[in-house]
């Protein structure tokens, strides 16, 4: 009986070791930051998270190609509606230059932008241990103002999250879940929680990748549309011990996806010199683009369903190179 309760008290030890917290998940600390070069202008992030707020005003005339119209802030540290703590983090809707009405990105991955594809790329991640199942996070949302009729319209917020994992010597997304967020009534926070679907859980995953944003549709923004994001968690399950074989170590081909979610076009940057295809697949095994891969190539994606699609990259004589998933979003 002894025995038993040692190794009953051992068990739950190992499950407790694969507990692992989300970095600043009640938005308590922040930093604040000026932009070089502009009129002082204080920019304010959650550690450990990262905003579009410094490159719209720092590089965005520039890499972004506009006329030099104002950029706006659109992430702020809220004290009135939080739900826990001191803060809450407040994003924004709001009009940058020539971009038109651009929502608020909010990540914990860093945030850079590609002059080469007009736009935003994200990189890293928080590092884990174990393989997320869920991440959930309390929001208020506020839809903006509908600009044609000057009243408030309708419009919802995202949260995304992606497991990031290496197959062979390539970082791939091996799982992602998406929540759109509807509106609210009130300013009481209410939990939603995003589900990860994976398209394998044979390698352990690193590095999980949130992020939101202040309206899901970009072509479809209303200014001033808000959210607010307090105390976020997770779920998540032991990672598999990392493989070792000969297939693994041959998926060497480095093709980069973005953006991921896309909604329009799906930039795919690959080795010219090799011959590759990408296909995409339904989550049901549904065949529905298939494409070269020559060095910068684009896909289509205006027409298919929002969702989650798998792909896979193979070389001239059909040797699968890289997989993984991307979302589409409208």
């Amino acid at each position: 009986m002894k025995k038993a309760i040692i190794f009953l008290m051992g068990l739950f030890a190992s499950v407790l070791s694969q507990a692992q917290s989300i970095d600043n998940a009640g938005m308590e600390d922040w930093r604040t930051t000026s932009v070089f070069g502009l009129p002082p202008t204080s920019i304010q992030t959650p550690k450990m998270w990262f905003c579009t707020d410094s490159l719209a005003l720092a590089v965005g005339p520039f890499a972004l190609d506009t006329s030099g119209a104002p950029f706006n802030r659109q992430i702020f540290r809220e004290s009135s509606i939080k739900r826990t703590g001191s803060y809450a983090a407040k994003l924004m809707t709001a009009m940058e230059g020539d971009l038109g009405y651009f929502p608020g990105f909010l990540s914990n991955a860093k945030i850079s932008v590609d002059p080469t594809a007009m736009g935003i790329t994200f990189d890293g991640g928080q590092a884990v241990t174990v393989q997320p199942n869920t991440v959930s996070a309390w929001v208020v949302y506020k839809p903006g103002i509908d600009t044609t009729t000057d009243t408030i319209g309708y419009d919802e917020g995202l949260m995304t999250v992606m497991a990031i994992a290496t197959i062979g010597v390539v970082d791939s997304m091996v799982g992602v879940g998406f929540v759109n967020i509807t509106p609210s009534d009130t300013d009481t926070f209410s939990q939603v929680t995003a589900t990860l679907s994976y398209t394998t859980t044979d390698y352990p995953v690193h590095t999980l990748r949130i992020l939101f944003a202040s309206s899901a549709d970009p072509s479809a923004a209303l200014d001033s549309s808000t959210l607010y994001v307090d105390d976020l968690s997770m779920t998540s399950s032991p990672n598999p011990p990392p493989p070792v074989s000969v297939a693994d170590l041959a998926m060497t081909e480095v093709v980069r996806l973005f953006p991921n979610p896309a909604h329009g076009e799906l930039n795919i940057r690959g080795d010219e010199r090799r011959k590759l295809t990408m296909n995409l697949i339904t989550s049901t095994g549904q065949l529905v683009k298939s494409t070269p891969v020559t060095g910068n190539s684009k896909i289509d994606v205006s027409t298919l369903a929002s969702g989650v699609y798998l792909y896979s990259i193979t070389d001239a004589t059909g040797r699968k190179t890289q997989d993984g998933s991307v979302t589409v979003t409208h």
